[in-house]
C-alpha cells in the first residue's frame, strides 16, 4: 500500500501501529536496515512521531553515524522535551560524538523527569563508572535494579561496578543472579571470566569465556568491551510504547 493511500484510510492508526511493532523488532533484533526503512515510512505517513523519530537517531548511532543521531534525537527532544525516554536516547547519541559531560547530563534530566526510569538510571551509572565516579555508579545501578530487579543487563552493569570496586564475591553473585535471569546472557560469564582471571581459576575462566562467545559471536573480548557496554546500553532504551 502507497502512503497517499494509507493516509486516505480510516484505520491509519492501527496500520501505523503495526508498523511500528515491526520496526521495533526488527530493532530490536539487529536488523537495522529493516528498522531504518519502516522508520522513515511511518515518519513520511505521520511526521509527528517523535518516538520513532529519537528510534530512527538511535539507528544510525548504532550504525556508526552519531553526528546524525544526535540531530535526529535532539529534533525530537524539541518537540517532547518532558519525555525521560527521549533524553536518554539523547545521551547515547551524545556519548557517541565524544560529549561525556552532555551525555550524562541527559542521562540525569531522564531520571529527574522519570524517577522510576530504569534505563536512564542504568546509562547514568554506567557513564560515571567510565569517568571513575564508582560510588556514583553504584548508586545509580542500583536504583535501576531497584525499579527492575529482574533485568539481567542491570545485574551485570552491578556486578561489573562491584568488581571494580573489589567486591569480588558479591561481584559472582550478581553475574550468577543476571545468569538465573537469561542463561545465555553472554556479558554475564563475560564478567565471570573476568574475575576468574583476577583470582588465578584459568579453568572457571576459560569456561566462562567459553559460554560468552557461544552465546554471543560477536563477542570478540569477552571480558567486557566498550562497544559491549553502549550495546546494552541502548538495549535498554527501547519504549514499552514508541507512538508519540
Amino acid at each position: 500500500m502507497s502512503l497517499n493511500a494509507l493516509a486516505q484510510t480510516p484505520s491509519m492508526a492501527d496500520t501505523l501501529g503495526h508498523w511500528v511493532q515491526d520496526g521495533l523488532r526488527h530493532h530490536q533484533e539487529g536488523r537495522f536496515d529493516q528498522a531504518q526503512t519502516i522508520y522513515e515510512a511511518i515518519l513520511a505517513a505521520d511526521p509527528d512521531q517523535t518516538m520513532i523519530l529519537s528510534l530512527l537517531g538511535l539507528i544510525h548511532h548504532q550504525k556508526g553515524d552519531s553526528t546524525t543521531a544526535e540531530k535526529l534525537i535532539r529534533q525530537a527532544v524539541q518537540v517532547a522535551p518532558e519525555s525521560a525516554v527521549l533524553r536518554d536516547h539523547l545521551g547515547l547519541a551524545l556519548d557517541g560524538i565524544g560529549d561525556v559531560d552532555g551525555s550524562m547530563e541527559a542521562h540525569a534530566i531522564s531520571v529527574i523527569l522519570d524517577p522510576d526510569h530504569a534505563p536512564g538510571w542504568y546509562n547514568l551509572g554506567m557513564m560515571m563508572m567510565r569517568v571513575g565516579r564508582d560510588e556514583d555508579s553504584l548508586r545509580c545501578i542500583m536504583r535501576a535494579l531497584d525499579v527492575d530487579p529482574r533485568s539481567p543487563i542491570y545485574r551485570t552493569g552491578f556486578g561489573r561496578i562491584l568488581a571494580k570496586l573489589g567486591h569480588r564475591i558479591e561481584a559472582a553473585d550478581a553475574f550468577r543472579l543476571a545468569l538465573l535471569a537469561d542463561s545465555s546472557f553472554a556479558e554475564a560469564f563475560a564478567g565471570l571470566a573476568g574475575l576468574w582471571d583476577e583470582i588465578g581459576q584459568a579453568d572457571d575462566a576459560g569456561a566462562a569465556r567459553d559460554a560468552a562467545r557461544k552465546f554471543h559471536d560477536g563477542l570478540s573480548d569477552p571480558t567486557g568491551t566498550l562497544a559491549q557496554d553502549i550495546f546494552r546500553r541502548i538495549q535498554t532504551s527501547f519504549p514499552s510504547t514508541a507512538t508519540h
